[in-house]
């Protein structure tokens, strides 16, 4: 595929050709809702991805998507609605070797804007459920503003860190 050969402007325009025919099914428009964000391209990401969740409203991978393109748009508070939503669908949603739409995408967005409390109480879900990204809170400096917190190095602790 050309987006894994870097080569976007070919992948692009291949997307663009598979859309004009007969269906442009929500798998189709999910890839190119990822590759025009990865260029950048937020509003045309945001839209493609969109109409990937009309057409597929129960996928939780399309719908965290979304979620991605939202928080790299800037659309932080849409992006933690999309994130909660993707959770809805599938609660123990988790891509298995990153974690992507868990509760610890909901755990950074809510860090990002301050919110700490509510950024604790999602990194306590990420636990229960050992979220993969968990692995890496004790250095993940996303969170460096609440390494003083008691309730964070109390889960430091239960995960086994040195707090």
């Amino acid at each position: 595929m050309a987006a894994d050969n870097w080569t976007w402007k070919d992948a692009v325009l291949y997307f663009r050709r598979a859309l004009a025919l007969p269906g442009g099914d929500a798998t189709t428009r999910l890839w190119y809702g990822e590759t025009l964000m990865k260029l950048g391209r937020f509003p045309e990401a945001i839209r493609e991805l969109s109409v990937a969740r009309r057409l597929n409203p129960l996928s939780a991978v399309i719908v965290n998507e979304l979620g991605w393109a939202f928080y790299s748009a800037g659309r932080h508070e849409e992006a933690i609605a999309t994130f909660r939503s993707a959770l809805e669908i599938t609660p123990s949603f988790a891509h298995a070797n990153d974690g992507l739409g868990s509760t610890w995408d909901v755990a950074l967005v809510a860090i990002s804007l301050g919110r700490k409390e509510e950024a604790l109480r999602w990194l306590e879900q990420a636990y229960e459920t050992r979220d993969f990204p968990m692995a890496y809170l004790n250095i993940d400096p996303a969170f460096t503003d609440l390494r003083s917190n008691p309730d964070f190095i109390r889960l430091l602790k239960k995960m086994g860190f040195e707090a």
